[in-house]
């Protein structure tokens, strides 16, 4: 003994009716590492709901669940910033699966690359677009393997609105494009006078040969 505190778990059973025992039978067993572990899952937990309600950035929790059908993805758990720029909450979509939440077609393809993350191992990163509200169409997406004894249980997702970015990069690539034609225009109509005097230039050269 090394003086440390120790965790013991004892049972005590009324064995006085019992010939052979006669008395009380006592059982007890060394539990302090399950108690330690359950002190780390609890510091852990803590520290992980620290993160979902500290993040700006909207983060996802998916349930990888395994049925004849394949590999099945459900929603486990939004964090409130997640909530807060979706409108969805955690109670509306905690145990369905993307079909369910967002329809067939769209959710096809969250849960699409859902099986890309499973199937690469890794995280995985891409832009994806998702109507939830206004404002909140385009999104930059990071996707993570939960990986227990061996197997992807969960899925992590860290998802940022870019809609803002995404409308000002289209519009600016209508006007580099309205640009290009406007000057395409202008070529052309400056152009057409040139060709004019050029032939006439070239008449008037001929005829002072003449």
């Amino acid at each position: 003994a090394n003086g440390s505190w120790r965790w013991i778990e004892a049972t005590m059973r009324n064995r006085v009716d019992d010939d052979i025992i006669d008395g009380i039978l006592l059982s007890s067993r060394d539990i302090t590492e399950r108690k330690e572990y359950e002190r780390e899952a609890r510091e852990l937990a803590e520290e992980y709901e620290a993160v979902l309600n500290s993040v700006e950035d909207a983060i996802f929790l998916m349930n990888v669940e395994e049925d004849g059908d394949g590999v099945q993805f459900e929603f486990e758990r939004l964090s409130p910033s997640y909530e807060r720029q979706t409108g969805i909450t955690t109670e509306e979509v905690q145990g369905q699966t993307p079909q369910a939440v967002f329809g067939e077609e769209q959710g096809a393809e969250l849960a699409a690359n859902y099986h890309r993350c499973v199937k690469a191992g890794e995280p995985i990163s891409y832009q994806e677009e998702l109507l939830v509200s206004e404002g909140a169409r385009f999104w930059q997406t990071k996707l993570a393997p939960v990986v227990s004894d061996g197997e992807i249980t969960r899925l992590v997702g860290v998802t940022r609105n870019v809609t803002e970015r995404v409308e000002r990069e289209r519009q600016l690539r209508q006007q580099n494009e309205r640009l290009g034609e406007f000057a395409s225009v202008i070529s052309h109509d400056l152009r057409s006078p040139l060709n004019v005097a050029q032939g006439r230039a070239a008449l008037l050269a001929e005829q002072g040969e003449s």
